[in-house]
């Protein structure tokens, strides 16, 4: 019964620490979904400032014309480093995720593992007590 109830501790580790990667992921996840929402805020940002300059060249100065690409040119910048900032999130949250797959995994093995143990030592106590059955019905016969 000390191997079961070793084996016992070893399973609740293993839900404890695929619990602990669950958790993880939804972090990861939300973190990713957040960038994800700003490089969509910034993108459309851009174009409407970009459809905005086109229609509004003709009433503007050329210094107001170069301020604005200026700016628009800084906005793709940080769309290019938003979208690299995604690409980043979108690694950790896949590499916390095939984590959480392997603690999963590992901890429904030991949930099988134990199941089996289970049915085996069900199995074994079973048997005794058909043999210890038998042997009183053997003992009563013989009377």
């Amino acid at each position: 019964m000390s191997g079961t109830r070793s084996l016992r501790t070893i399973q609740t580790l293993a839900d404890t620490a695929e619990a602990e990667s669950s958790k993880e992921v939804s972090q990861r996840l939300a973190a990713l979904n957040r960038e994800e929402n700003r490089l969509a805020q910034l993108a459309e940002y851009l174009a409407g400032y970009e459809e905005k300059e086109r229609t509004d060249r003709e009433r503007q100065s050329i210094a107001s014309i170069q301020s604005r690409r200026r700016f628009i040119e800084r906005l793709h910048e940080a769309i290019s480093q938003q979208r690299q900032l995604v690409e980043n999130y979108r690694q950790l949250y896949e590499i916390e995720a095939d984590r959480w797959r392997e603690a999963r995994s590992h901890s429904l093995g030991l949930q099988k593992y134990a199941e089996r143990i289970d049915q085996q030592q069900d199995l074994k106590q079973t048997r005794r007590d058909q043999a210890r059955l038998d042997e009183i019905g053997a003992r009563n016969t013989g009377y």
